[in-house]
């Protein structure tokens, strides 16, 4: 079924080949709370109401996707200045809903890289685009562009939902996701969606600029570090515990 899906979407397509392949989108961020749902403690409740604040300061940023041929470039402007920041922590926080730092991706060589603050140092880290998403009939319309709905399971065992379209068949994406018969024009992941709201197509070629500072290092190895890092603190804090 899915090889069928594809064979449709290239079919598609085709009209699209004179059209523009360059562009930028202009993304809006929406947040759907869990309002039915009590926090059964206080550490809970603190959890819930840190996600809200953060969430309605993720509503004032820009989210911008660039893109020509081959590469892609996301990335966030901030929506508040230092003076107007109430809560530096949900502020912190909001920067990482939705992709965390800037995320450059090639198809040409099929890699995506993104540059981002973890371990306390600037990284650059490198994984490869993968076309793993579960493709659907389902359809909708979004600023007039035909979408079709793709699913996939994400390893915290969250549904992530986006709908491409194939009226554009470049597979970028909004905060590191990629790799559909189409631009990304939304996804939701848990109660968090981004939506385009606005698309300028060029005729020019855009130039994407692929960021280069940061040290190199791959997915897999920063999630090692990142594991080893996290079983340390517990050896710490059972080694605490036991005295």
């Amino acid at each position: 079924m899915k090889i069928y899906i594809y064979l449709i979407l290239s079919l598609l397509s085709i009209t699209w080949t004179n059209a523009q392949q360059n562009g930028i989108i202009e993304y809006e961020y929406s947040y759907h709370p869990n309002i039915g749902k009590k926090p059964t403690d206080y550490a809970e409740y603190k959890a819930i109401s840190s996600i809200d604040k953060a969430a309605e300061y993720a509503k004032k940023h820009n989210y911008i996707l660039e893109f020509n041929l081959f590469e892609s470039l996301y990335y966030k402007e901030e929506g508040l200045k230092t003076d107007d920041i109430e809560d530096p922590l949900a502020y912190g926080l909001s920067k990482m809903i939705m992709g965390k730092g800037i995320y450059y991706q090639n198809t040409k060589r099929r890699y995506q890289i993104n540059q981002k603050e973890s371990l306390h140092q600037l990284l650059l880290v490198r994984d490869s685009i993968r076309n793993n998403w579960v493709l659907t009939y389902e359809k909708k319309t979004i600023l007039g562009f035909n979408c079709y709905k793709a699913t996939k399971n994400c390893s915290c065992g969250k549904d992530i939902i986006v709908w491409y379209t194939p009226d554009i068949p470049l597979p970028f994406g909004p905060a590191g996701y990629n790799g559909t018969p189409g631009l990304i024009l939304e996804i939701s992941f848990f109660r968090h969606t981004l939506t385009a709201k606005k698309i300028k197509l060029k005729k020019e070629t855009i130039k994407i600029e692929k960021p280069v500072e940061g040290i190199p290092i791959t997915q897999a190895e920063l999630e090692s570090k990142m594991w080893d890092k996290r079983m340390k603190i517990m050896d710490k804090y059972n080694r605490k515990k036991q005295n």
